[in-house]
């Protein structure tokens, strides 16, 4: 998957609140890998949001 791929998978899963299995399929990679994209983007948006507040983990 490449980098742009993987950068729209995210967002539309955050905006249309879809399945991640429905996600997946519709960027051609398993489930297990978009659950695994999605587990890496909520961390790195939470650790960014603790940062610009100030609240370093």
């Amino acid at each position: 998957m490449t980098c742009i791929n993987q950068a729209v998978l995210d967002p539309r899963w955050f905006r249309h609140h879809a399945d991640v299995t429905t996600v997946a399929r519709n960027h051609g990679i398993y489930r297990a890998t978009g659950y695994r994209y999605l587990d890496g983007i909520v961390t790195a948006t939470l650790v960014l949001t603790h940062f610009e507040h100030g609240k370093i983990m």
